[in-house]
């Protein structure tokens, strides 16, 4: 199993890098993310993820252990392959990932190609049941502690809106330091444009 490996970037070909160590060349699939940010020459170092079939061995790089396991907890999801994974992963944030799972927001899987509605409820239920294995790969706890989170959620519940909806909107839209009254704003100007 190759955990790790360190060496040049010989040449960058999305969705790959070709690493060079010691003169051995690894192709390693990344998240997009990641991708843009290596240059050839630059020196790298990958957590890998190697990936044995019968017809192909492949190789997944992340730029940190939190990376690989999160890609490792999406795996043991039934019916999500490794491209799947790695697609979730170049799209979100570890951040933006468990908040969606947590929010059951489908709407952010079903972005993804290849992920459609029936497959991302799949993905939410097995991740919900995972919290324990996936919640620590958050960077920034929600802010369940902002006095303001609460008092957007009531206001737009009194307007007739349901909470699971106020949530996802605001997880997505909330900046810090937003006073109530513009976070309210933002919502339903984007509330008004989903429909």
């Amino acid at each position: 199993m190759i955990g790790m490996i360190k060496g040049a970037v010989a040449f960058v070909r999305p969705p790959s890098v070709t690493v060079d160590v010691h003169g051995v060349g690894y192709n390693v699939f990344v998240p997009v993310s990641l991708l843009g940010t290596l240059e050839p020459n630059s020196e790298v170092v990958l957590f890998t993820y190697m990936l044995v079939r019968e017809d192909r061995i492949h190789l997944y790089g992340f730029k940190d252990q939190a990376g690989r396991e999160l890609f490792e907890v999406l795996l043991s999801v039934s019916g999500l392959g490794a491209h799947s994974a790695l697609l979730l992963l170049s799209h979100f944030t570890p951040d933006e990932l468990v908040s969606a799972i947590r929010n059951e927001d489908t709407s952010m899987f079903v972005r993804i190609p290849g992920i459609g509605q029936k497959k991302a409820e799949k993905i939410i239920f097995e991740m919900k049941s995972r919290e324990k294995k996936f919640s620590r790969f958050m960077v920034n706890e929600p802010a369940v502690a902002d006095s303001g989170r609460a008092d957007v959620i009531a206001a737009l519940c009194a307007l007739g809106f349901e909470e699971k909806v106020v949530v996802q909107y605001y997880t997505r839209l909330f900046s810090k330091g937003d006073p109530v009254e513009t976070t309210i704003k933002k919502i339903l100007r984007a509330v008004s444009v989903d429909r």
